[in-house]
């Protein structure tokens, strides 16, 4: 079924939904319940102690998605205690030249920053106000460049810390919020990505939130995968 899945997902959405010529993705991830078998707690692991475990065992999924068509492109397994990071690192299909990948600042890495850049994908990441504070040049409509580099006390992949990255700062409120959004991109020219058009364009990101509830409220049927063995869950 994996090997199915991957032969036949792909983007639906048509041309004229494409951001400047870029597929709009979205990267997030999301719980399932499945059985409470001894091999799915074992795999998989539940909430609470190891003395007091709580419900079932729960599966993370994380997949990406297309924003304009809510195809799931790619996703992955790992179980409760898993970081959404972590396993999104095994992430493959469709992250490449030609797309622009939204994700939430819970993802963020700079290791997994340059490995979706390596593949050629553009990205437009939520970070966190305290990351990329170098700031380097203040471009006319108010975005600006900075340096973002590794955390002196974080390891990247491997023993080896990942490179400095460039990237362009874009920050703005929601009317009625007083949090300050922080976006990061590779779109570097202010003249052809605007950084009202990315503010606009990030509030798409939540359309994977409703792929999730689509996937887990109105598909299956079900509260509880059917599955008693973690092969059949993957």
């Amino acid at each position: 079924m994996r090997e199915l899945f991957r032969a036949v997902a792909q983007p639906l959405g048509r041309s004229t939904e494409l951001f400047h010529g870029l597929r709009v993705l979205a990267l997030d991830g999301m719980l399932l319940a499945v059985p409470d078998s001894a091999h799915n707690r074992e795999t998989f692991g539940k909430s609470g102690s190891q003395r007091n475990p709580m419900g079932y065992p729960q599966a993370r999924v994380v997949a990406v998605t297309e924003c304009s068509s809510h195809a799931v492109l790619d996703a992955v397994i790992g179980g409760w205690k898993d970081s959404e990071r972590i396993v999104s690192d095994e992430l493959e299909a469709h992250i490449g030249a030609g797309t622009l990948v939204l994700a939430d600042r819970g993802l963020w890495g700079l290791a997994r920053w340059h490995r979706f850049r390596n593949r050629g994908a553009h990205l437009l990441w939520r970070i966190e106000r305290r990351a990329a504070r170098r700031v380097q040049d203040v471009l006319p409509d108010g975005s600006y460049l900075a340096l973002i580099q590794a955390n002196k006390h974080a390891k990247a992949a491997g023993t080896v810390k990942a490179p400095p990255a460039l990237v362009r700062v874009i920050e703005y409120r929601v009317d009625g919020q007083t949090d300050v959004i922080r976006l990061v991109t590779s779109l570097i020219d202010h003249e052809e990505y605007p950084a009202a058009e990315l503010a606009t364009l990030y509030a798409r990101r939540w359309e994977i939130e409703i792929v999730f509830d689509e996937i887990k409220t109105h598909q299956r049927g079900r509260p509880v995968l059917r599955s008693q063995t973690p092969d059949g869950v993957r």
